[in-house]
């Protein structure tokens, strides 16, 4: 008879990178703006990108480092009129 375990992870992490184009985020005015969202996208994104397998969260909290790559373009795209 297979037995099922749950095992609770009291501290743990999860080391993930999305492929993203900061042409999808010239709504945002700020880089705080830009950092809330790219979170939002994870949170909204992270099955469809990578596996982690039947994990379950309760609570978790998301630190966002955005490469200065990211910035530099996300700042030229909207420094030429771009944004939507």
């Amino acid at each position: 008879m297979k037995v099922e375990f749950e095992e609770t992870i009291n501290v743990g992490f999860v080391n993930a990178s999305l492929d993203i184009d900061p042409q999808d985020f010239l709504n945002c005015d700020t880089l705080e703006d830009l950092e809330y969202e790219l979170k939002e996208y994870y949170y909204g994104n992270p099955q469809d990108e990578y596996g982690l397998g039947d994990v379950h969260v309760e609570d978790s909290d998301v630190e966002c480092k955005i490469p200065n790559a990211f910035i530099e373009e996300w700042k030229k795209l909207k420094a030429n009129g771009n944004s939507e």
